[in-house]
């Protein structure tokens, strides 16, 4: 049979399966072999540290613009086409000039993502080190 071979971050046992063992053995019939003869071995997939330069595997903080007085728009993230895993984020994991609170004043305003939000997002997608 055939393994299903991982394709994800991390770090995996690999073993000869028994048809394998079997051919070792036929292919050399002046030994006896033990099980303690097959030794595994690790397969460890690391993640792709990002670029910013990289559009693929960016998350970015969506611009918006509202008139004085209306309501509050949901801000949002727009992600790489590499970064498959989006998280559902609300308002409340934005920060605005560094701020938590929404400012409601007319004026222009940094928006990033929180220390929560990017965790959230850095956990969803574990295949990649986001800078």
């Amino acid at each position: 049979g055939s393994a299903t071979i991982p394709t994800n971050v991390g770090t995996y046992q690999v073993a000869l399966n028994a048809a394998a063992i079997q051919k070792i053995e036929e292919a050399n019939p002046n030994y006896t072999f033990s099980a303690s003869d097959f030794i595994g071995g690790t397969y460890t997939i690391n993640p792709v540290a990002t670029d910013s330069k990289d559009a693929e595997t960016k998350v970015t903080v969506t611009d918006q613009a509202i008139t004085y007085g209306d309501a509050t728009p949901t801000f949002t993230v727009a992600y790489g086409d590499k970064v498959v895993n989006h998280v559902a984020l609300t308002n409340a994991d934005f920060t605005f000039d560094g701020q938590n609170s929404i400012p409601v004043d007319v004026g222009t305003y940094q928006v990033a993502l929180n220390a929560a939000a990017i965790q959230k997002i850095e956990e969803a997608n574990p295949n990649y080190t986001f800078s």
